[in-house]
């Protein structure tokens, strides 16, 4: 189960996330580059995406389902 909270406007969140995204694409080897580009999903820019969005600002809560 995940909850994922960001303490600003919707506009700010969309910025961020495009930003942080190019960056990633940028800087850092990801699934994404592996697969060859495409139609893809946030997901298949990594760790290092995710932990940019954090860095941002973005809370995220994730627990294991029983």
């Amino acid at each position: 189960m995940g909850r994922m909270r960001y303490d600003g406007g919707m506009y700010a969140l969309t910025g961020m996330l495009l930003a942080e995204a190019a960056i990633t694409i940028a800087r850092d080897q990801t699934p994404a580059q592996k697969m060859g580009g495409g139609i893809l999903t946030p997901a298949t820019l990594g760790e290092a995406y995710f932990n940019r969005v954090q860095k941002g600002g973005l809370f995220t809560e994730i627990r294991m389902m029983p």
